[in-house]
């Protein structure tokens, strides 16, 4: 018998898409430009390992003054690179507190996306233990 299930979260539970997202707000192409040009995944690692979201974003875009209003959106608008929960999964967390089976999350996530995240997904608080990176 299964005593317990850990769990990831971004693209698990709820899929997290800066790419796409940025690719709605200024176009592929524009995107493409961004992202070789600036280390937005670099800086979100350092989010992840504790940093505060707020300085560490705005501090960046502070040294890349041509894409500075692009940037501080990574902060600004997080809430809507996670919007999109993966079909099913949800339900099989649930069913499987249903039988008392012990779940736990395992994620690289930033304090302050984290509670984000509960917001959206309110599935994200019915984990028995929380492993978030941006804590340990």
């Amino acid at each position: 018998m299964v005593q317990a299930v850990v769990w990831d979260i971004g693209n698990v539970l709820a899929q997290w898409e800066p790419e796409a997202y940025y690719d709605r707000l200024i176009g592929p192409e524009k995107r493409k430009r961004l992202f070789a040009e600036v280390p937005l995944h670099d800086m979100n690692e350092s989010i992840d390992l504790g940093q505060d979201s707020l300085q560490t974003t705005y501090a960046l875009a502070a040294k890349h003054p041509e894409w500075s209003d692009e940037i501080r959106r990574w902060h600004d608008d997080w809430p809507q690179t996670f919007q999109k929960a993966v079909d099913g999964s949800a339900e099989l967390l649930l069913a499987l507190k249903a039988r008392n089976v012990r779940c736990v999350s395992l994620t690289n996530f930033g304090a302050t996306s984290m509670e984000l995240a509960k917001g959206i997904h309110p599935v994200l608080k019915e984990f028995d233990q929380e492993f978030i990176s941006a804590h340990l």
